[in-house]
Parts: C-alpha cells; sequence; structure tokens
C-alpha cells in the first residue's frame, strides 16, 4: 500500500481555503473596478452636459462592464498563494503550525515529520471553521452602496434630456454636409479631369481652385466659415470664367476681322464654325486668290492681317494668355510673308495661327462652361451647408405643416410657383428657385431665397422671364420648421416690382453666386403640373409680408445668429 505524500495532503486540506481567499480577491478587485466604472461614467455624464462628447451616451453605459472585466482581469496578476493560504488557517488558533509545515514540507528529519502531522491533525479539525472564517463580503458593503448611488445618478443623467444633444445634432449634421460637399467638389474635379476639351493648364487651375475651396472647408470651425470658402471659390471660378470670356471676345474679333475681307470672309466663316476641314479649304482657295492679287491689293491685306495680330496681342497682354500672344505672332509672321510674296511661307504660318485661335476658342468655351458647371455646384453645395446648420438650431424637433413657395419678384410675366402640403422637418432657410421653360433670348435668371417652415409635397412648374429677387415662406403646425420643396397640385400668383426696382441704383446687383443676371439658366419641365390661374400682387405688400416674416423668425430666435445679419442685409437691399 502507498500512502500519499504529507505535502500532497496538506495542499488537500489548504486547496478550499485558497479556493475561497481566490474569490474574496476576485469580488474585492471586480468592486474596486466597478466603482471607478460607475464613477468614471458618472464623470462622463456630468461633463457631457457642459461640453458636446460624441456617443457619450455609449461610452458611459460602457464604462461600468468595463470595469468590471477589468477587475476580473486583474485577479489574475493577483493570484492566491500556497503561502498565504497557510497563514490564512494559522489565523484560526493554529499558531503557525501550517505555516511551518509549509516551509519545512520537503524535510524528512523526524522533527519535520512530527510538526507536520501536528499540523495536520489541527488543520483537519478546524478547517470548516477555518472557511467560515473567510468572509468574501467583508468589508465591502460601503464600497456596494457608492456604487449603486453612482449607477442611480448615471442612470438619472442617461434619461433627463440633455441640452448639449442639440449641438452634438448639429455637429453630426454638419459632418453629413461637409462630407456631402467635399463627396461634390471630388465629382466636379473628376469631370474636370476627364474633359478632353480642356487644356491641362486650365484642368490643373480648376483643380487647384477646388482643392482649396475643400481644404478651407475643412480647416473652417463654423457653418459661416465653410460657406465663405464656398463662396471664394465661387469668386474664383468667375474669374476664371470671365478671363475666358475675354479670351474668346478676343478671337471673334479676330474672326469678325478677317470676315471684314473679301478675301479672308471664307477663312472667317470656318473659323466661326469651328470647321477644321473648311478652314484647309478656304485656305487653299486663299492661297489661289493670293497669288492673282496685285501688289496693292496684297498690301492692303497684309496690313489688315498685321492689324489684327496687333490688336490680338494687347489682348493677350491685358488677359496674360500665352496662347492668344502665340497665336498673334503666327498671324503677324503671316502678314510679314505676304508683304514679301512669299506666298507658301505666309499661307502656313497663317494655317498655324488660325489653327491655334480655333483650338483656343474651343477651350475658352469649353472652360467656360465647366466653370459654371463648378460653380452652380458649389452654390448647392452652400445651401447644403446652410440647410444642415438651419436644421441643427431648432433642437430636433419635429412637426408637420404646409408651405408655399412664391415666384421670384420679376416684371409680369409667366412665372410659376407650386404650392404643396406634406411632412416637415428641421430648418428655418430655404431657397426658392424658379424653372423656366423655354425662356425668351433676352431674359435674365431671376434667383431667390426666404425663410420658411414646413416641407412640401407638390409637383409644380412654370416658365417666364424676368429680373429680380424673390423670397419663399410657408407656415404649419408642429414642433420644427425645415427647408422643403416638393412636387404636387398648387398655384402661382405674379407679383409685380417697378422696373426701377430692377438692375436700377437701389436694386440688388449682387446674388449668391455672382453678378444679378450673369449665372448659369437652368430649364426644366414637368407634365404633372396642376397650375390654377390666380391674380397680381404689388411689390409692396408682398414684400411687407415676407419682412414682417423674416423679423418675426429672427425675434424667436429660429433664425441662426450666424444669418440675421444676411437676412436683414437682403431685406435692406430689396426694400420698396
Amino acid at each position: 500500500m502507498f500512502t500519499a505524500k504529507p505535502d500532497n495532503e496538506l495542499k488537500s486540506l489548504l486547496k478550499p481555503v485558497r479556493r475561497k481567499l481566490q474569490n474574496q480577491v476576485l469580488i474585492q478587485q471586480i468592486t474596486l473596478y466597478g466603482l471607478w466604472g460607475a464613477g468614471g461614467s458618472g464623470l462622463l455624464l456630468l461633463a457631457a452636459r457642459f461640453w458636446p462628447i460624441p456617443y457619450y451616451a455609449w461610452l458611459a453605459v460602457a464604462m461600468f462592464p468595463l470595469g468590471l472585466a477589468i477587475g476580473w482581469m486583474s485577479t489574475r496578476w493577483r493570484q492566491t498563494t500556497w503561502q498565504k493560504s497557510a497563514q490564512a488557517a494559522d489565523g484560526n488558533g493554529l499558531a503557525q503550525r501550517v505555516e511551518t509545515a509549509w516551509e519545512h514540507r520537503e524535510s524528512t528529519s523526524s522533527v519535520a515529520v512530527m510538526q507536520r502531522e501536528d499540523a495536520l491533525r489541527h488543520l483537519r479539525k478546524n478547517l470548516p471553521d477555518i472557511i467560515e472564517s473567510i468572509r468574501v463580503w467583508a468589508g465591502l458593503k460601503n464600497r456596494l452602496f457608492v456604487t449603486g448611488g453612482l449607477l442611480l445618478l448615471c442612470l438619472l443623467l442617461l434619461v433627463w434630456p440633455n441640452p448639449q444633444d442639440v449641438r452634438l445634432l448639429q455637429m453630426e449634421q454638419a459632418k453629413q454636409a461637409i462630407a456631402k460637399v467635399e463627396k461634390e467638389i471630388e465629382e466636379i474635379k473628376a469631370k474636370t479631369k476627364a474633359n478632353e476639351g480642356l487644356s491641362e493648364a486650365q484642368k490643373k487651375q480648376l483643380e487647384e481652385m477646388l482643392e482649396q475651396a475643400k481644404k478651407s472647408i475643412a480647416k473652417a470651425d463654423d457653418p459661416a466659415g465653410r460657406l465663405n470658402a464656398l463662396r471664394a471659390a465661387e469668386k474664383q471660378l468667375e474669374k476664371l470664367r470671365a478671363a475666358e470670356q475675354n479670351k474668346t471676345a478676343s478671337l471673334q474679333s479676330l474672326q469678325r476681322s478677317l470676315g471684314s475681307q473679301k478675301s479672308t470672309k471664307s477663312v472667317a466663316d470656318a473659323l466661326a464654325k469651328s470647321d477644321r476641314e473648311a478652314l484647309k479649304t478656304a485656305l487653299a482657295e486663299m492661297a489661289k486668290e493670293l497669288e492673282k492679287m496685285k501688289e496693292q491689293e496684297r498690301a492692303e491685306l497684309a496690313r489688315e492681317l498685321e492689324k489684327a495680330a496687333e490688336q490680338l496681342k494687347k489682348d493677350a497682354e491685358s488677359a496674360n494668355a500665352q496662347e492668344l500672344a502665340d497665336t498673334a505672332n503666327q498671324l503677324a509672321q503671316a502678314a510679314k510673308e505676304i508683304a514679301a510674296g512669299q506666298d507658301p511661307e505666309a499661307m502656313k504660318a497663317l494655317e498655324n495661327s488660325l489653327l491655334q485661335a480655333m483650338g483656343a476658342t474651343q477651350q475658352s468655351q469649353q472652360a467656360m462652361l465647366a466653370a459654371s458647371q463648378a460653380a452652380a455646384s458649389l452654390t448647392q453645395s452652400q445651401m447644403t451647408l446652410a440647410s444642415a446648420a438651419a436644421a441643427g438650431s431648432n433642437n430636433g424637433a419635429s412637426g408637420t405643416g404646409a408651405g408655399q413657395a412664391v415666384p421670384a419678384s420679376t416684371t409680369p410675366g409667366n412665372n410659376q410657383a407650386a404650392t404643396g402640403s406634406g411632412a416637415s422637418a428641421n430648418a428655418n432657410a430655404a431657397a426658392n428657385q424658379t424653372n423656366q421653360a423655354n425662356p425668351p433670348a433676352n431674359g435674365n435668371t431671376g434667383a431667390g431665397q426666404g425663410n420658411g417652415s414646413g416641407k412640401g409635397a407638390g409637383n409644380g412648374a412654370g416658365n417666364g422671364s424676368g429680373n429680380g429677387a424673390g423670397a419663399g415662406a410657408g407656415g404649419g403646425s408642429g414642433n420644427g420648421q425645415g427647408p422643403g420643396g416638393g412636387l404636387g397640385a398648387g398655384k402661382h400668383e405674379l407679383v409685380t416690382i417697378p422696373t426701377s426696382r430692377i438692375g436700377g441704383e437701389n436694386g440688388p446687383s449682387e446674388t449668391v453666386g455672382g453678378p444679378l443676371g450673369a449665372g448659369p439658366s437652368q430649364s426644366q419641365q414637368s407634365s404633372q403640373t396642376q397650375v390654377t390661374s390666380g391674380g397680381t400682387l404689388p411689390y409692396e405688400e408682398v414684400y411687407g409680408q415676407y419682412e414682417q416674416f423674416a423679423r418675426e423668425s429672427m425675434e424667436k430666435g429660429t433664425i441662426p445668429g450666424d444669418y440675421q445679419d444676411i437676412v436683414k442685409d437682403y431685406f435692406s437691399k430689396i426694400e420698396p
């Protein structure tokens, strides 16, 4: 028969003691870190009422179980040793018998053996009392009460409305709006890069403008700064469009100059059509006529070409356009060759000059179109940012109501606006746009903006011509206001405006997108409109209604402070 070794028997007797001590450590660590987790949650929830902290509720909820988990994991580094278990057993009147037996467990001396047997005998006898004396929850009452109180405080703070939630909503809406605007800018850049009608220099210039706008938006700290960044980019695009327009005007002047001469009229016609084959044919015919010209006619043609080259060179210097300067140099060289009687060299220089002018014209037209499209997209981006800023200022409330859009103030025409009803969202600023079907050649696009509550669902389309600025406003029942536009049945009312208010000294000359009447137009036609005829309203009456509505909105605080000065300035400019 084999008997168990004394140290094995000693471990067997100490194992329940060790397990009880380990549970005691586990409970102490869990409650300690749980207390820290509850305290951290409470501090976070209190701080979230003074500063906007994203996802504070989720973080506060996660901190307490995270503390419990950390406390449980910390016990892996706080394991109860056999030595501590022996000391705990001796604490119940064994007079260090068990600890001594454990320290000399490997000794084979008769004294050590006798001491171990004595320790084992007392340990067997007192083991139930030893285990009972180890209290796992001892001294934790206050800690548990404090933890429970903190958890109740956290629950109260979570349930109680937090005023910073409005700010967080604004930040989230602004973040989404910025992401949308940046995506739109990237789309514009991609379209610009893929436009084969632009030169590499024009593509680079447009991309740099858009990239600068994107960086300025990212650096801006408030909605006003982001809107200013987009407006600055719009102005840069307008300057680019104006520069390209000046180039086109200079090349058109060259075309008219060539068209005034009988010998170069066919060349001018081909240049106007941007037809390369027709241009080469016209130059071939011109070469034949040049051979038959008298000395006086040849000199006259050379003088006209030299004169056109000088004018084009002046335009190139004022516009800082190298391509125009190169075209002017080629044209001047052709004039000298014609005067010298060197027809082949003259025709070659003239062909190079005109082909270069044709390419420059096409590139300028494409650049103007690209700049106008980019400016229109940036205008839409401004509306996106403004709507997001306005929506976040209404405490996240929502309601229902009806909105009505009034067409831009114009001289009597056929402008129509649709009205509809639907659910409203959060906002207190909106922009109205009149869709024009088949506008007259000399009509100027009108632009309007206003304050409105409600989100309309409707369908409307109109046509007309006019010049001016309009405002839209709507009222509805509910707890919130918001920008809205919709499709549905509606009616129209014409607003008469004195002609002195349009383009005069007292009228507005600038809009969000640039000079009044100089922006790109857009036409849209819908076959789903139900439009009824309406009456004519005086401009003063309409102005008074909307001016009063805007004033009341500012007094109620529904218009953000960043926009109140803009609204006041707008109404002062269109005041009758």
